[in-house]
C-alpha cells in the first residue's frame, strides 16, 4: 500500500526518483523530515487532470508547491504565502492574493486518495499560522516505524505523555532521560536518548528551547487523532482559536478550567488592566505575555524564505551534476525570486 501511494504521489507531483546508489550517498541525518524523504525533485512532468472544474486542475504551480512541501514538511503562513506567489509567477499562473487555502484545497483533492493532506494549524510558540504535509492513513505512532526503532517509538510515546500531562506543555531533557529508564523494549543509554531527542527535533516532531521540549506543529497536526484517542480526558482546545492547547494558561475556576494559548492570551487581554476569563468571567490571575514577546517569537519563525529553500539547496549539488534535469526553474532563480518577493513585502 505504501509503495502504491508513493508511486502515485511521485506521479501526481511530477517527480522522478534518483537511483538508489545516488540516494545512498546522501547521509540520512541531512535529509529533511517528510514521510517520503527519499524522493528528490529532478524535473517537472505534465500531469493531466480530468476534472471538469478548471479551478480543481493540478497545474505546474501546484506541483511545485507540493514538491517543496514534501521537502519542508512544515512551513509558516508567511513562507506558504511567499511560496504560493512564487509558484504562480514561475509558471505563468494567475496569482490571486488571499486564495492560498483554495490553492491548497486543489492539491488536497488529489492527495486524498493517497492518504496525504496539507493541513493548516497554529504554532503554539509564536501563534503564527502554519501548514504541514501529513500522513492521514494511520492514527498511531507506528506510522513512524520505518524511520525509528521500537524502543525509540516507545520513548517518543512517553515523551508525548509527559507533555500532555504537564501544566505548561513543556518538559525538560531530564524528564525524558528518566523515562528512558522505564522502557519495556530495548533499554537506551543516556547518549542514545540525547541523540534521539536531537533527531526528533531535526525531523520536526519536537521543538527544543533552552533544554525544554515541546510538541511541534507538525506533531500536533499529524498526531491529533492519536492524542485525542489516548488522552481524551486530558486534552482540551484553546477557547479562542479552537486548536488543541498544550502551551497555554488555564482558568483557575475549577468549574471552568478553560485553556487559552499564550499568544491568544496576549491578543485577547491586550491593554486590559483587569483581564477576566471569557467564559466564566472570573479574574484572570496569570501573567499576560506581552505582544513584544509574542512578536519576537514570530520574527524568529518568520525567517522566510530560508526554510522552504533548505530542501532545494540540499539537492543543489546533486542537481548541478545532472545537465538539464531541472529545466523549468533553477534553484538560483528560485532563491532570487523569493528574495525579490521578500524585498517587496518590506517596502
Amino acid at each position: 500500500m505504501l509503495g502504491y501511494c508513493c508511486r502515485q504521489l511521485i506521479k501526481l507531483s511530477g517527480l522522478f526518483v534518483l537511483h538508489v546508489h545516488i540516494v545512498a550517498t546522501i547521509p540520512k541525518a541531512e535529509w529533511p523530515p517528510p514521510v517520503f524523504c527519499t524522493i528528490v525533485a529532478l524535473r517537472l512532468k505534465p500531469f493531466c487532470c480530468r476534472s471538469r472544474n478548471m479551478s480543481q486542475q493540478m497545474g505546474d504551480s501546484h506541483r511545485r508547491f507540493l514538491q517543496t512541501m514534501m521537502g519542508c514538511a512544515v512551513v509558516t503562513g508567511r513562507e506558504a504565502d511567499a511560496l504560493y506567489r512564487f509558484c504562480c509567477e514561475a509558471h505563468n499562473t494567475q496569482h490571486v492574493p488571499h486564495k492560498l487555502d483554495d490553492f491548497i484545497k486543489t492539491i488536497n483533492s488529489k492527495l486524498q486518495p493517497l492518504f496525504m493532506e496539507i493541513r493548516k494549524g497554529m504554532s503554539e510558540d509564536s501563534g503564527e499560522q502554519c501548514y504541514a504535509l501529513i500522513n492521514t492513513s494511520q492514527s498511531d505512532i507506528t506510522r513512524m516505524s520505518s524511520d525509528y526503532a521500537d524502543n525509540e517509538l516507545e520513548l517518543f510515546r512517553k515523551t508525548i505523555e509527559l507533555v500532555v500531562g504537564s501544566e505548561s506543555g513543556k518538559i525538560s531533557s531530564t524528564d525524558v532521560l528518566n523515562s528512558a529508564d522505564s522502557l519495556t523494549t530495548k533499554k537506551m543509554k543516556k547518549s542514545e536518548t540525547e541523540q534521539l531527542l536531537n533527531r526528533l527535533v531535526h525531523d520536526k516532531w519536537l521543538n527544543e528551547n533552552q533544554g525544554e521540549y515541546t510538541l511541534s506543529t507538525r506533531c500536533i497536526l499529524e498526531m491529533d487523532q492519536y492524542i485525542h484517542t489516548m488522552y481524551e480526558d486530558q486534552v482540551k482546545k484553546c477557547q479562542i482559536c479552537h486548536h488543541i492547547a498544550f502551551q497555554c494558561q488555564i482558568c483557575d475556576n475549577p468549574a471552568c478550567g478553560i485553556k487559552i494559548h499564550n499568544p491568544c492570551v496576549a491578543r485577547v487581554f491586550k491593554e486590559k488592566t483587569e483581564p477576566k476569563c471569557p467564559t466564566c468571567g472570573d479574574f484572570w490571575p496569570h501573567e499576560i505575555p506581552s505582544e513584544t514577546e509574542t512578536s519576537r517569537r514570530l520574527q524568529r519563525s518568520a525567517a522566510f524564505p530560508h526554510t522552504v529553500l533548505n530542501i532545494l539547496l540540499l539537492f543543489k549539488p546533486v542537481l548541478s551534476n545532472i545537465t538539464g534535469s531541472f529545466h523549468l526553474c533553477s534553484l538560483d532563480s528560485l532563491n532570487v525570486g523569493f528574495e525579490k518577493h521578500t524585498s517587496k513585502k518590506k517596502e
